[in-house]
């Protein structure tokens, strides 16, 4: 009965915001602030300093996990270029996870060698 009731609620609804719109008019829903994150704070916000490496790799994992992988991507590149060596080969296979779930695999390849040659070098500790 409680499903019925909702169910019609919802139709008189949509019933009332097409007749407010006018003929021919595509509806739109209001638009959500993507860029927020869960207490409502701006999580891109512009500031004088440039941000560092790890400021860019935490926006790039916010958009990876938004499912957003061409702009974490980017954040991702942003990353590398002004990251130091050692930082290097946790953003490469950052970055190549999201190739690889655009499905650009011969370039998830490429940075999946880049990461592991990263890991090797700078961190052995991790493989044994």
């Amino acid at each position: 009965m409680y499903l019925k009731e909702g169910y019609q609620k919802t139709i008189q609804k949509i019933n009332i915001m097409n007749k407010k719109r006018k003929f021919g008019e595509i509806y739109t829903p209001p638009s959500r602030p993507f860029a927020k994150n869960y207490k409502g704070r701006d999580v891109f916000k512009k500031s004088d300093t440039p941000p560092d490496h790890t400021e860019l790799k935490r926006q790039g994992n916010l958009w990876f996990s938004r499912q957003q992988y061409i702009m974490a991507n980017n954040k991702f590149t942003e990353a590398i270029a002004i990251a130091p060596e050692e930082a290097q080969g946790v953003l490469y296979s950052n970055r190549s996870a999201g190739y690889a779930h655009m499905r650009d695999f011969k370039d998830a390849l490429a940075d999946g060698q880049r990461a592991g040659t990263h890991i090797l070098i700078y961190l052995p500790r991790t493989i044994i």
